[in-house]
């Protein structure tokens, strides 16, 4: 369970509880069983402390309720679920027939797994995240299930941002394989609360400045760089005193909702804008370039899929460039500041 427990136990006074997913499984006697995966918290300060998978033999919707009230006693004693889960497992306990849905997995074609070879995986690994999705298709009323790689996500994935007000505010997911999903909603709550709903991403690009200047005209230097380096107007990579108020709060306040929900992901501000005028792109070649379906209806979800990339392309060490380490004196250090640590990931040096 290396990797999903974290040892630390809080008192049961300090326990709190979060659903983050559901899958099925089975009991040593066949009998079937429901797992619920959950993170506890220490309920003053918020930090995460223990993940797990709790199982119930609760049919239906009641495994939640057996889950929740054995939280508490996971706290202290529980362990997590080990090993490896079979789809012959997986369809038993959800009542499904084996066949059908080992027929649904292979019609999946799914680039992990080798014909005529068993469908065994590692549980909550992204190939039983993938299974997990082709069974939810199959149960009437089942939990949601993380998106796979052919509906638009797995375990993981990284999230794109656009900030803005009313129906402006674009949210893209993108995860390993190149599926995305994007979507348009209208304040920092709505995005937080997608981003939760899908557990916690790999990392998250913000189209917004993420760190301010006290100079004149509350200009940076990274900013002043893109413009004399592509040639690029004040229009377009604009000073921090020139935005419109619902780019600077929706940035600074999601990554404040986001890293107080998960501590430790990490975010990169990006300028998609700049970024397509600097390469000479639009969106369709962009998502060429990268290889993603132009999977947005907008530009905001374009300029959050471009964000979403940009996290990925950085924090994957493709892009060396780090905009936020050039700074005048003047203005805030992302990486010290009350947001830390915040990157800028850009693909070519200055």
């Amino acid at each position: 369970m290396d990797g999903l427990i974290d040892r630390r136990r809080p008192s049961a006074g300090q326990a709190a509880m979060s659903r983050r997913g559901a899958d099925w499984l089975s009991s040593e006697d066949g009998e079937p069983q429901s797992a619920l995966h959950f993170q506890l918290s220490d309920a003053q300060s918020g930090e995460r402390q223990r993940t797990g998978w709790l199982t119930s033999t609760s049919s239906g919707r009641d495994y939640f309720a057996d889950t929740q009230r054995a939280a508490i006693d996971f706290a202290s004693e529980g362990d997590g679920i080990v090993g490896q889960v079979s789809a012959v497992e997986m369809a038993k306990a959800a009542g499904i027939d084996p066949k059908r849905f080992r027929q649904a997995l292979r019609d999946e074609e799914f680039d992990w797994h080798v014909h005529g070879a068993s469908w065994t995986v590692n549980r909550h690994g992204p190939e039983h995240l993938d299974m997990e999705w082709v069974l939810s298709r199959l149960v009437p009323d089942s939990p949601t299930i993380l998106w796979s790689r052919k509906s638009g996500t797995t375990s993981a994935f990284w999230v794109g941002a656009d900030p803005g007000g009313k129906d402006a505010f674009g949210l893209a997911f993108l995860n390993a394989s190149g599926g995305l999903e994007c979507t348009t909603v209208s304040s920092v709550d709505e995005a937080t609360d997608r981003i939760i709903q899908q557990s916690e991403p790999l990392a998250l690009g913000i189209d917004a400045p993420m760190w301010w200047s006290s100079g004149k005209g509350g200009g940076r230097r990274a900013d002043e760089m893109l413009r004399k380096r592509y040639g690029i107007p004040s229009g377009t990579v604009q000073s921090v005193n020139s935005l419109r108020g619902a780019v600077l709060v929706g940035g600074t306040m999601l990554a404040f909702r986001v890293r107080r929900e998960f501590r430790s992901t990490r975010i990169t501000e990006s300028h998609p804008k700049a970024l397509l005028r600097a390469f000479a792109l639009d969106g369709s070649s962009f998502a060429k370039n990268f290889g993603i379906p132009s999977a947005w209806s907008n530009e905001h979800e374009r300029d959050a899929a471009i964000a979403a990339v940009c996290a990925k392309e950085g924090f994957e060490g493709r892009w060396t460039t780090d905009l936020a380490s050039h700074r005048y004196d003047s203005e805030q250090d992302p990486k010290q500041y009350w947001l830390k640590p915040i990157c800028y990931f850009w693909p070519q040096a200055l």
